[in-house]
């Protein structure tokens, strides 16, 4: 997309607060489901966001192309045990 490296990682700041946030609930997540489950399903998402970021073509909007997947990846991150 034309991203310097800064700019590139700055863009993927949003899956860094977002692992933030939900990473604490993870614990009790942990002891209502079997932990298998979250590792694969978190291992599947994060499979599904990078598949998705690679479709990101030059002059894509950030909010459309790079955002999601950033909260999305984050989120399945953050739920894994």
């Amino acid at each position: 997309m034309g991203y310097s490296a800064a700019l590139a990682g700055a863009a993927l700041i949003p899956q860094t607060a977002i692992f933030l946030a939900i990473s604490p609930l993870s614990g009790a997540l942990v002891s209502s489901v079997d932990p298998r489950w979250l590792m694969i399903s978190g291992i599947l998402i994060v499979a599904v966001s990078l598949v998705w970021l690679s479709g990101v073509h030059a002059g894509a909007s950030y909010t459309v192309a790079i955002l999601p997947v950033a909260l999305l990846w984050g989120a399945s991150v953050s739920a894994r045990p």
